[in-house]
């Protein structure tokens, strides 16, 4: 997983196996490679989330559009670019190596790697988009404490070239040299990665090799967010090594409190959407999930900062459990949940509130004023009971100030007279 760079081919090695010079796992040079006559089948697969959680930046501790500039490669090289943000997993690189990781491998795909090892007909390729030069080392260590091993191990060599033309360029590089390859098959969570696949497959079936089949196979792990506060701190980092190197154009991250509430936790958050998508399947699917695009975080209690009575009430019940009553619709991407709690508290009573659920983020980000937004919800007037919630519908959620960490970006303009004097003026730029 990397950003996008201005593609160009790479100058291709000569007519000879191309696997020790994509290789990484073969520094020396030494390694040996399977000769060309029983290979029939190349078996691809995919490094974050096919075969280990990678965390993912957290759209709940961030502004949505916040997240989408931590990925930004001139950002201490985005968050897909920097080692810390695979580094700072669980507990930390010394502990977790200590623990071999556990419950960080899909070990349904590490069951299928080790089927493709002892296929003496099939090359086995583990593949990712991370930079060489800066995931090499870490990435050789994880595979070798699970004692994964593979054919060759593909990592982006440091030119500029977008990801998928880089795969691509590998599995032709691959084919051609194996010329024995009638079967591919390609493990990846990413579902614009597999149609580029498709689409790439395509055209060399047409051009080059007719009798070639492939299978493109989408892998669905739950996402996994590093703790809060190491977020927190990689991406303040992340902002000081930018504001460090920038000329023109400063970084800064800010804190907005939106209203107090009872966040969901990211299990319950979950079970909750596996609950939707079992309930209303046309709305919420795998796609909408694999998407991340879903807004389904927060009970809000008021839009207010509570007064220190009500806080200290509140805080005596930290953990919140709420059932399902009553389900609605706004529109077809906005949908509520009315729910009650089962803890009796004086300033909260038995009255109902809302769980906001929205398919379409962009309205989320476009609203200045989140609580107007959360307001819209209670214009809808055609609830229905939810039975079928009875026995399931119950879920957790922790007492906090629903809040995000938002990046605001400053660029410096000249504003002067006409002979090119003038002094510099800080202009915000809002990071919507």
């Amino acid at each position: 997983m990397a950003d996008k760079e201005d593609s160009k081919l790479i100058e291709s090695p000569e007519k000879v196996n191309p696997l020790p010079y994509y290789d990484c796992a073969n520094p020396t040079g030494s390694r040996e490679y399977p000769s060309t006559k029983p290979i029939t089948k190349l078996h691809i697969y995919d490094f974050d989330n096919t075969i280990f959680r990678s965390p993912s930046p957290n759209p709940n501790l961030f502004h949505p559009h916040s997240v989408e500039m931590i990925k930004r490669s001139d950002i201490a090289g985005g968050w897909w670019g920097n080692p810390w943000t695979l580094r700072n997993v669980g507990l930390g690189w010394p502990v977790e190596t200590k623990r071999k990781w556990e419950g960080f491998w899909n070990n349904d795909i590490i069951e299928l790697i080790e089927m493709s090892n002892s296929d003496e007909t099939a090359l086995c390729i583990i593949m990712t988009g991370r930079r060489e030069d800066r995931f090499a080392d870490s990435i050789k260590e994880l595979l070798e404490i699970k004692e994964i091993r593979s054919d060759a191990l593909i990592l982006k060599k440091n030119i500029e070239m977008d990801t998928m033309s880089y795969k691509c360029q590998v599995i032709a590089d691959i084919l051609e040299h194996y010329n024995g390859i009638v079967d591919v098959t390609i493990y990846d969570d990413r579902r614009a990665q597999l149609t580029g696949f498709q689409k790439f497959l395509n055209s060399y079936i047409k051009d080059v090799r007719s009798n070639l089949v492939y299978h493109v196979v989408p892998v669905f792990l739950k996402v996994y967010f590093l703790d809060p506060k190491a977020e927190r701190a990689l991406v303040e980092d992340m902002v000081k090594e930018f504001n460090a190197k920038s000329i023109g154009t400063t970084l800064s991250l800010k804190k907005s409190i939106f209203y107090t509430g009872y966040v969901i936790p990211a299990p319950e958050r979950s079970r909750l959407l596996q609950l939707m998508m079992y309930q209303f399947p046309a709305v919420f699917n795998e796609d909408t999930l694999a998407d991340q695009k879903i807004l389904l975080d927060f009970v809000v209690v008021s839009k207010h900062i509570l007064t220190k009575v009500h806080e200290d009430e509140l805080l005596t019940f930290p953990e919140m459990r709420w059932q399902i009553t009553k389900i609605g619709s706004l529109d077809e991407y906005n949908y509520a949940l009315k729910v009650v709690p089962l803890i009796f508290t004086e300033c909260m009573g038995e009255n109902e509130f809302i769980l906001p659920i929205s398919t379409n983020l962009e309205a989320w980000e476009s609203h200045n004023n989140k609580f107007m937004f959360i307001e819209n919800y209670k214009k809808i007037d055609d609830w229905q009971d939810c039975p079928d919630f009875a026995e399931h519908g119950a879920f957790n959620s922790d007492f906090g100030k629903i809040s995000s960490f938002k990046i605001n970006e400053t660029k410096a303009v000249m504003n002067g007279s006409g002979n090119g004097g003038g002094k510099k003026r800080a202009k915000g730029k809002n990071s919507r």
